[in-house]
């Protein structure tokens, strides 16, 4: 006990909340956590997936301490440092075997919203909730996760704008096809933000060991890149 009233005066807690975009690529987050309890046993890391709007909503909330890929559209006033994270691009992508994937683009919105959109729900509770994509008149399939968004998209079901670093994979192996659009989609530029005031040295730690923005875009926003193949 007396061990930890001396860590709790260091500013010691026993969880930290983070938020992390649903755009950021998940294995990073996964080895994030690992390599979280390698150096804290005795904290508990929470981390929660937020769609948009959602991570800002966490943060205002205090339900979180920092956030990972949140948009730099700020919905929010508050006392927040930032670290620039770069640009985010986005694939416009139908299976191979989709009517538009047969089609000659560049492809005008009003080809395009014969098809649905696919559609992560915003996950804010009390911010207004935006969408990424999503054209006039145009029907929805709404999804909770990134394989359900795979599968929708494979299946021929819609239209999916998704990062590109999502989609690499599948348009590597022929299964998806990139669209062309008259009006392309711009990149986002994301951040990583957090509550300056009264910080714990798990946060603290783990700011550092998130790295610069370079860093941050290489390894949560960019697809992989490829290494070349050996041959014999």
């Amino acid at each position: 006990p007396r061990q930890q009233c001396q860590q709790i005066a260091n500013g010691w807690r026993g969880q930290l909340a983070i938020a992390v975009d649903n755009i950021v690529r998940p294995e990073r987050t996964r080895q994030m956590i690992v390599d979280f309890y390698r150096h804290f046993d005795d904290v508990e890391l929470l981390v929660f997936q937020e769609v948009f709007n959602g991570v800002w909503d966490a943060l205002s909330d205090g339900r979180v301490e920092l956030a990972i890929g949140a948009t730099r559209a700020i919905p929010v006033g508050g006392r927040y440092a930032f670290r620039d994270m770069g640009m985010l691009s986005w694939s416009c992508v139908v299976a191979s075997h989709h009517p538009l994937a047969l089609m000659d683009g560049p492809f005008s919105d009003d080809t395009l919203r014969n098809w649905p959109s696919l559609v992560r729900e915003d996950t804010s509770r009390t911010l207004p909730k935006r969408i990424t994509w999503l054209l006039d008149n145009q029907k929805r399939v709404v999804v909770p996760d990134w394989e359900s968004s795979a599968t929708c998209i494979s299946a021929g079901l819609c239209i999916g704008m998704v990062p590109t670093h999502f989609a690499k994979p599948w348009l590597n192996e022929g299964k998806w096809v990139a669209l062309e659009l008259e009006n392309p989609f711009p990149d986002s530029a994301c951040c990583l933000t957090w509550q300056q005031n009264d910080m714990s040295p798990a946060l603290t730690w783990l700011l550092e060991y998130l790295g610069d923005s370079e860093t941050l875009n290489k390894e949560w926003l960019r697809e992989p890149e490829e290494t070349p193949a050996t041959g014999d």
